[in-house]
C-alpha cells in the first residue's frame, strides 16, 4: 500500500509539471519570464484577451520565444469571423513579422490560440558591440480581418493593424566576447619550395562566434578562403593554406604583396575584422644534378661534379650543403667539382647535396652510396732547395691531422707543426680503385741551424694512424749563400734580386783587381 501511494504521488508530480505552460517550464529552468495581459476590442464587436510572456532580459547568444495566448472572451452583436493574419514584433527600430500558415480564426466565445514568435540575436541586438547593455521597448501588433454585425444592426467588414502592446520594457545584453588572431608565414624548401600561410584564432571572455573566415589575397595559394564554424570561448583553431612555388614554376611571382583578412562573426552580427599585409620576396627555383660515386671511403674527401641550371649569376655566391642520413656534414662554396666527405662511417648511406644562395631557393639531389674503410697512406720527402718537407696523405679525411716533429741530434725537439685537413691542398686520387682525394702540404724548415735532424711525420685520421721518419742534414752555408738567404727575405722581384747578388759579388772582385793594378804601377815607377 505504501508503494502505491508513493507511485501515485510521483505520477501526480510529473503530471502537474507537464501540465505547466511552456513559458512556466522555461522559467523553472532558470530563465526569468515576464507576463503581460491586455484586453482589446476589434470594431466594437469582438473582445479579445491577449497574454504575452517574454524574457525580461535578452542575451545576444541565443534565440527566444515570445508566447502569445489569444482568447475571444466576448462578442457585442454578431461575429461572422475574426482572422489574425499576421503578428509584428518590434524591438526598438527593428521588427519581425510572423505569418502563420493559416490565419488564426476566432469565431465564437471561448476560442483560443497560442502563438510562439521566435526572435534571434541578429534581430534584437543588431548594431550593438560586445559588452553593450541597452534598455529597449517591445511592441506587438496584430494584422486582422473582421466580419460581423454590431449590436445596432450595422454590418462591419474591417481590416487593419492593431497595436496590442505598445511599450513593454526589455533589456538587451551582448556578451564580452574577445577574438584573438595570430598570423604566421613559414617557408620551407625541402622537399618542395612551399610558403605556408597559417592563422591561429582563439576566443576569450564570454559567448562564442558563429564563424571565423580567413581569406588570403594577392598570392597564388591553393585555397584562398578558410572557415572554422562555431568557436566557443576557450577554443582555438589553426587555419592554413600553402603556395607551392615549386609546382607553380614560371607562374610564381618574384615578388608579391599578399594580405590576410580575418573576420569573426558573433551571433548578433557584430564582425571582428583584422587585415595583415606584407611583402613577400620569392627566390628563383633552379635544378641541380650531381655525379656521385657509388662507392666511397668513409670520412674521406670525395670528388663530386655539380651542375646548376640556370648557372649562377656573375656575383652570386652559391653554397653547397652536404648531409648524410639527415646529419649536416659540411658546407662549401659551389664549384663545378667539389671535394667533400660524404659518409661518416662504413655502410649504406643516403647523401643529400643542397645548393642555395641569396637569389635562388635551396634545391637538392640525393644519392645512396656504399662507404668502406681503407688503410691510410703517408708519403714524406725533404726538399733541400726550398728547405721544407713535403707531406702527402691518402685519402684525406675529415677531422684528420698531420703532426710534424723535428728532433736534433741531441734528442731535443726544435720544431713542431700541426696541420688540419682544411689546411691541406686537395687533389683527386684513387685508392683501391675508389675515387678519393689526397692532401698535400709543405712545412718550412728554415731557421734550423747546421746539423743533423730527425723529422717525424704522423698522419692521424678516423681510418687509423701512420708515421714516417727521415733524416735531414743542414750544412753550413757559404757567405754567398748566407747573403742569398738574407736577401731572399726582402720582397724584391727576381731580376732585381739577381742584380743585387751580382753586384755584391762584383764589387769585392773589382776592388781586388784595382788594388793589384795600383800595386803593379807603384813597382814599375820605382
Amino acid at each position: 500500500m505504501g508503494r502505491i501511494i508513493i507511485n501515485f504521488c510521483f505520477l501526480l508530480t510529473i503530471t502537474s509539471f507537464l501540465s505547466l505552460p511552456l513559458h512556466q517550464l522555461a522559467a523553472s529552468s532558470g530563465e526569468k519570464l515576464v507576463t503581460k495581459v491586455t484586453l482589446i476590442r476589434f470594431a466594437d464587436i469582438a473582445w479579445v484577451r491577449v497574454a504575452a510572456s517574454f524574457p525580461e532580459q535578452l542575451v545576444a547568444t541565443r534565440r527566444y520565444n515570445i508566447t502569445l495566448d489569444i482568447k475571444l472572451i466576448e462578442v457585442d452583436g454578431k461575429l461572422k469571423k475574426l482572422l489574425i493574419k499576421g503578428i509584428r514584433v518590434s524591438i526598438g527600430s527593428e521588427y519581425i513579422e510572423y505569418v502563420p500558415d493559416e490565419p488564426l480564426s476566432l469565431t465564437k466565445v471561448g476560442d483560443s490560440r497560442r502563438v510562439n514568435v521566435t526572435i534571434a540575436p541578429r534581430f534584437f541586438a543588431s548594431e550593438m558591440s560586445p559588452g553593450d547593455v541597452r534598455d529597449a521597448t517591445l511592441k506587438v501588433d496584430f494584422s486582422y480581418h473582421l466580419e460581423g454585425t454590431r449590436a445596432g444592426g450595422e454590418e462591419v467588414i474591417e481590416s487593419g493593424l492593431y497595436a496590442v502592446f505598445a511599450s513593454l520594457p526589455v533589456r538587451v545584453v551582448t556578451p564580452k566576447t574577445r577574438v584573438y588572431v595570430q598570423p604566421r608565414v613559414v617557408t620551407t624548401y625541402e622537399p618542395s619550395y612551399i610558403v605556408n600561410f597559417t592563422v591561429r584564432v582563439w576566443v576569450e571572455g564570454e559567448g562564442f562566434v558563429e564563424n571565423v573566415r580567413v581569406e588570403v589575397r594577392g598570392a597564388p595559394v591553393q585555397c584562398y578562403l578558410l572557415t572554422t564554424g562555431r568557436l566557443e570561448v576557450g577554443e582555438s583553431r589553426v587555419l592554413w593554406t600553402i603556395m607551392n612555388v615549386t609546382e607553380l614554376g614560371p607562374m610564381a611571382p618574384e615578388r608579391c604583396r599578399p594580405s590576410v583578412l580575418v573576420t569573426a562573426v558573433t551571433p548578433w552580427g557584430y564582425v571582428f575584422s583584422y587585415t595583415f599585409s606584407f611583402t613577400l620576396e620569392l627566390l628563383k627555383v633552379r635544378r641541380v644534378s650531381a655525379q656521385v660515386p657509388d662507392k666511397v671511403i668513409a670520412l674521406a674527401y670525395t670528388p663530386v661534379k655539380l651542375s646548376l641550371e640556370p648557372a649562377p649569376e656573375a656575383k652570386e655566391e652559391v653554397t653547397v650543403l652536404v648531409s648524410c642520413d639527415g646529419r649536416r656534414l659540411r658546407e662549401v662554396r659551389y664549384r663545378p667539382t667539389i671535394h667533400v666527405p660524404l659518409a661518416p662511417s662504413p655502410g649504406l648511406h643516403e647523401v643529400r647535396l643542397t645548393a642555395y644562395s641569396k637569389l635562388q631557393a635551396p634545391t637538392s639531389v640525393t644519392k645512396v652510396v656504399e662507404a668502406v674503410t681503407v688503410a691510410p697512406q703517408l708519403r714524406v720527402a725533404a726538399i733541400e732547395a726550398t728547405e721544407s718537407v713535403r707531406v702527402e696523405v691518402l685519402p684525406l679525411c675529415a677531422g684528420s691531422e698531420v703532426v710534424v716533429t723535428v728532433t736534433s741530434s741531441e734528442g731535443g725537439t726544435v720544431m713542431e707543426a700541426r696541420l688540419t685537413d682544411e689546411q691541406m691542398s686537395v687533389a683527386p686520387a684513387t685508392i683501391n680503385g675508389i675515387e678519393a682525394a689526397k692532401g698535400v702540404a709543405y712545412v718550412s724548415l728554415r731557421g734550423l741551424g747546421p746539423g743533423e735532424y730527425v723529422i717525424k711525420v704522423t698522419y692521424e685520421s678516423g681510418l687509423g694512424s701512420v708515421t714516417r721518419t727521415l733524416t735531414y742534414v743542414v750544412r753550413r752555408a757559404s757567405p754567398l749563400e748566407q747573403l742569398e738567404r738574407f736577401l731572399s727575405i726582402i720582397p724584391l722581384p727576381t731580376p732585381m734580386l739577381l742584380g743585387v747578388i751580382a753586384a755584391a759579388v762584383a764589387i769585392p772582385v773589382a776592388y781586388a783587381v784595382l788594388s793589384r793594378r795600383r800595386a803593379e804601377e807603384v813597382e814599375e815607377g820605382e
